[in-house]
């Protein structure tokens, strides 16, 4: 990850065409920051049973079983997003109190004017169990599967969980939702960010956190490190379970941490210089490191909706030559149909 350090100072001209695009959403939601005290009865934070139940279907049963439920779950998790068109990117010049960016990397600025056609996207990040499966369906290599990922020290149990975030290369993410396309008949793949953006801001609204109201509310909508040790027993930096927390307006879960989130586009740093008015940005033709969004599990308050982060695909190697695994690349996928995602099977 390598976010740019010095802020983008935008043209008065630039400004005041931002300001006249920016009428339709108004202020949108002002990004306060609360602290709550982290509750004594932790079995407050839980996972809808509808998830609960779907991942349990994945891990049991014949493999074609499996991979049916898995098939069907993909498809029910995918949320309809109504296309339209917004401005991505930092809005902080035309929204905060000090008409200053609120994010003070130079690659999300400056703003400029998307227009999406209608998509869906899942509400969760793809988990171990569900990545497991993949592996197991396609005879690849499954992830995190060292031992300082499976192993259990005294009291504390081991990072590596079916619920938990698949903490994935680029490429795998990529594969794994092409595979899904091919399982459901549907088209999915990877989100790119303006998709991502795009339904992190509800539909383009002025929001800076994805939470359920676009604030953070720590350890009530997002939780800190200390709450995620307790419910992790201990282990504050890795992973939670997934959807412990409310989803955004939309419906998503884990927009504002919990691993980082893969998208289809190579990063370019001006290429926001380059993108206005365009329809279905897809990103630079090619390029060496591939956005990521969201953020990785710690009390940073850069989870911001236009917060970019990029890195190179390609797995790593360790010193002995092994394939290393990461806790912070998770990933969802999008299917790219203008009409929702049909549950019936191919």
């Amino acid at each position: 990850m390598k976010p740019s350090l010095f802020l983008f100072i935008g043209s008065a001209a630039l400004l005041t065409t931002q300001v006249a695009c920016a009428t339709s959403h108004e202020k949108g939601i002002y990004p306060d920051e609360i602290v709550h005290p982290i509750p004594e009865d932790l079995s407050v934070f839980k996972q809808p049973e509808s998830l609960v139940a779907d991942l349990a279907k994945i891990q049991r049963g014949s493999l074609r079983d499996r991979i049916r439920a898995l098939a069907d779950k993909s498809k029910r998790d995918q949320i309809f997003v109504e296309g339209g068109t917004f401005q991505m990117g930092d809005f902080g010049r035309l929204q905060s109190e000090e008409k200053l960016p609120w994010d003070g990397n130079v690659n999300s600025s400056p703003l400029h004017e998307v227009t999406l056609d209608s998509y869906s996207i899942s509400k969760y990040k793809v988990t171990l169990a569900e990545f497991d499966l993949y592996a197991e369906a396609n005879k690849v290599p499954t992830v995190q599967t060292e031992d300082i990922y499976t192993k259990i020290l005294g009291d504390r149990p081991a990072w590596r969980a079916p619920d938990k975030p698949a903490g994935v290369i680029w490429e795998q993410a990529d594969a794994y939702c092409k595979w899904v396309g091919k399982i459901t008949g549907q088209s999915f793949s990877l989100p790119t960010e303006a998709q991502w953006e795009y339904a992190a801001r509800d539909r383009g609204r002025w929001i800076v956190y994805p939470t359920d109201n676009g604030k953070l509310e720590w350890n009530r909508n997002v939780p800190s490190r200390q709450l995620i040790a307790a419910i992790n027993g201990g282990r504050g930096g890795s992973p939670y379970r997934i959807a412990s927390f409310s989803p955004n307006p939309l419906g998503l879960y884990d927009l504002t941490k919990n691993s980082l989130d893969w998208v289809q586009d190579w990063y370019a740093d001006d290429w926001y210089d380059h993108s206005d008015k365009a329809h279905n940005p897809t990103g630079p033709e090619t390029g060496t490191e591939k956005v990521l969004r969201s953020w990785p599990a710690s009390d940073s308050r850069s989870t911001m909706t236009m917060t970019r982060l990029h890195e190179k695909p390609g797995q790593e190697i360790d010193q002995n030559g092994n394939l290393k695994s990461t806790l912070l690349y998770g990933f969802r996928c999008t299917v790219n149909n203008p009409a929702p995602v049909s549950l019936h099977n191919k």
